[in-house]
């Protein structure tokens, strides 16, 4: 983060400040940190398919996915979301993920490449195949909320805007991740 401008180098160097600074106010909700992850693990998504009376299925693209015996997620029963991150998979008798996170569908909307609003039927298409069911307001919105996080990010590497406008766009993220997070609970 100092690198590229949103920290400052002195401060970095001291990390009980940094814990405690505004740059890690959300550091410690869940949801933040799983759409952080997302954004890092991007495009390693699996979608979750659930029947009753079987296994989860996991589906990338259209490759099927087991999830590996240790992950976390491994015959957990009820999962949160039908959205998965992986940080990678692995071919033995299956194709298997292993290290997952659970994540929400606005993390895919902010951080997947290409986003295709569906108006007349409801839906919002990521990368050509990640389906979201949201109306096409909220899909404008994030399509319109990535810009600007993308402008911000690019501005603070040149140092052309201000910390409180970063600061503004960021937590205003951080509490739409937050806010998603309570509703699908």
């Amino acid at each position: 983060l100092s690198s590229i401008g949103f920290v400052d180098k002195a401060f970095a160097n001291s990390i009980g400040d940094l814990k405690s600074s505004r740059f890690n106010r959300h550091g410690s909700k869940e949801d933040v940190i799983n759409a952080a992850v997302c954004a890092g693990l991007y495009p390693n998504v699996a979608h979750i398919t659930n029947l009753p009376g079987e296994a989860h299925s996991l589906y990338h693209k259209g490759e099927r996915l087991y999830f590996h015996k240790s992950s976390t997620n491994h015959n957990k029963q009820g999962l949160e979301s039908e959205w998965v991150i992986f940080q990678e998979k692995f071919a033995t008798s299956r194709t298997f993920v292993s290290t997952t996170s659970l994540i929400k569908p606005f993390s895919l909307l902010l951080f997947g490449n290409s986003v295709t609003v569906k108006h007349v039927i409801r839906k919002v298409v990521v990368d050509d195949w990640i389906e979201v069911n949201i109306s096409a307001q909220v899909g404008v919105m994030f399509r319109e909320l990535k810009s600007a996080l993308s402008h911000v990010i690019k501005d603070r590497m040149n140092k052309d805007t201000s910390d409180e406008r970063a600061a503004m766009i960021i937590d205003g993220i951080c509490r739409l991740f937050i806010i998603e997070g309570i509703e699908n609970r």
